[in-house]
């Protein structure tokens, strides 16, 4: 991680859980084949610009992280649907899906 990074206001609990999640799905989706999973923190200015594509960000210095991982990925349609409450892929007892919509409830 980078210490020149600047401190960020969140909540640790919801940023555990995203990252608990994804990983946990980046495992389930790599489990076949193996993989590599990659988290990463940068710097990210806001300009004028970015701020007018997306109205809940403003203008200033954020920290941006990144999440990749080299499993099958998802379609369209099952993107489409990341945020639905309860939507999974999976079958029973395989787990609960990306649980994005838990997180991003508060």
């Amino acid at each position: 991680m980078e210490s020149d990074l600047p401190t960020v206001l969140a909540n640790p609990e919801q940023i555990h859980q995203v990252l608990l999640n994804l990983g946990t799905n980046a495992a389930h989706s790599m489990r076949q084949n193996g993989g590599r999973l990659e988290l990463s923190l940068e710097p990210l200015n806001v300009d004028e610009t970015l701020a007018a594509r997306n109205p809940d960000l403003q203008i200033g210095l954020y920290v941006r992280l990144s999440v990749s991982d080299s499993g099958h990925g998802m379609d369209a349609a099952t993107l489409e649907r990341i945020f639905d409450p309860f939507f999974t892929t999976k079958p029973v007892g395989e787990g609960t899906g990306l649980g994005l919509a838990s997180c991003m409830a508060s």
